[in-house]
């Protein structure tokens, strides 16, 4: 009888005849593939085997013969496509991350073409905190996080071939990226003597109403004598001595946030 079996699987046929003068018979096939015990034919079919193969049975008594064919249909078994393994990102805020997932189809590498697919990507990046972008046929994700966007995030690649699938999770790490406070206000550049004299120093630091932990500092680093600065609150207070009215006085502030980071303002009060 004919014989249909799935790639991968074991084609076992047994032949059977019989010798009216009880003769001694030898079988035989005309099929490489097949292994013989005796009567007994087996084929440990493959992933590339799929086909319609006719197979013929020989019984012999030495002086005559008799030969069936056997059509032994092997199905195409689908495999899953297989991404390749995408390790985890740590990158910057403000920064472009690209990844192009890769993946194979076994099915695609064998030397059947009747069993090649077609597979597409997919993704789920729910967790993403700003847009991003993919591409379905390449696979391509390209995603720009803002300053905002410091964190751990998972997302999950995929790709199916319409039937089966694989699927790999990674995490992208952005790190904060520390942005200097700006000095915005002007300052006041005319003092009298022995009469107070007061600046008022403002900074703004885009970090403060996106982060925590960001606070802004204020220092004077070139001034005249007596003159101070509120370190909290910017303003600056000076009483010029009389010796102190004539001339020229250079003046350096500077706004520094909580990493370091700084602005400065360089003037002159007469």
């Amino acid at each position: 009888s004919n014989v249909t079996i799935n790639e991968a699987e074991l084609v076992g046929i047994m032949a059977e005849a019989a010798d009216l003068e009880n003769d001694e018979l030898t079988y035989t096939i005309n099929d490489s593939r097949f292994v013989q015990n005796n009567n007994t034919f087996t084929w440990q079919t493959d992933y590339n085997d799929s086909g319609i193969y006719d197979i013929l049975i020989t019984v012999s008594d030495g002086e005559l013969d008799d030969s069936k064919t056997v059509t032994v249909k092997v199905n195409n078994l689908n495999r899953p496509p297989l991404l390749s393994f995408i390790p985890d990102i740590t990158q910057n805020e403000n920064t472009t991350i690209f990844i192009i997932p890769n993946a194979t189809d076994p099915d695609n590498e064998n030397n059947v073409i009747n069993d090649d697919n077609n597979f597409a990507f997919g993704i789920n990046a729910s967790t993403l905190p700003s847009p991003f972008s993919f591409d379905q046929t390449t696979g391509l994700f390209e995603w720009s996080p803002a300053f905002e966007d410091s964190g751990n995030y998972s997302i999950t690649f995929n790709v199916t071939d319409g039937q089966l699938s694989d699927e790999q999770a990674l995490t992208i790490k952005v790190n904060n990226v520390n942005r200097a406070p700006r000095i915005i206000s002007s300052p006041a550049i005319n003092a009298a003597e022995e009469l107070q004299y007061i600046s008022d120093v403002e900074a703004e630091d885009d970090d403060i109403a996106t982060k925590t932990g960001d606070d802004i500092r204020f220092s004077l680093s070139v001034a005249p004598v007596g003159m101070i600065i509120n370190s909290s609150s910017g303003i600056i207070e000076w009483i010029p001595t009389n010796e102190q009215a004539e001339g020229n006085h250079s003046v350096t502030v500077a706004a520094t946030d909580s990493y370091g980071a700084n602005d400065t303002q360089i003037f002159i009060v007469t």
